[in-house]
């Protein structure tokens, strides 16, 4: 599967851990990378509106998670944003932490480590999921607008 026309933002601090995904998003056919320096919180509202702009959020958490929440939050409040998000933790991160990131909005947690095989597959597996949930939106769109039509119709002085 292609993931053309993926747009995918990589927001953290420490280069080291975020190096690899990069690398790996870079050479990913069809994703545009846009890297940012910065923990999420440190963003702001310039989050939200990358969160709108990109179809993926990438972010590194910070050792206290409470920010990252906020600012996840934050983002899920934007009506407009579409985006998913996927966190990457250290291995202090607890199991508290991930509950909470999760009920927060974020879509998938995973550890800083993880593979570029790991990472393509979950990347993969989010866009097959995105497409599948625009489909259903379109195939709604469709009923809606066959009931829309038969509405109208209903409403039209009948000719004998």
């Amino acid at each position: 599967m292609t993931l053309s026309n993926t747009s995918i933002v990589l927001i953290a601090k420490d280069t080291e851990a975020s190096n690899p995904v990069a690398e790996l998003a870079k050479s990913m056919p069809g994703v545009t990378l846009e890297e940012r320096n910065a923990s999420l919180s440190e963003l702001n509202g310039a989050a939200q509106e990358l969160a709108s702009q990109h179809d993926l959020i990438i972010f590194k958490t910070q050792r206290e998670t409470d920010s990252d929440v906020a600012a996840v939050q934050g983002i899920k409040r934007q009506a407009a944003t579409g985006a998913s998000l996927l966190a990457l933790c250290d291995a202090n991160t607890t199991l508290g932490d991930i509950r909470r990131l999760t009920r927060a909005g974020v879509r998938d947690v995973l550890p800083d480590t993880v593979t570029a095989a790991e990472l393509e597959e979950l990347i993969r597996s989010w866009k097959a999921d995105a497409n599948q949930d625009l489909d259903e939106a379109d195939a709604e769109m469709g009923r809606l607008s066959v009931l829309l039509r038969r509405a109208a119709a209903l409403d039209q002085p009948q000719s004998l």
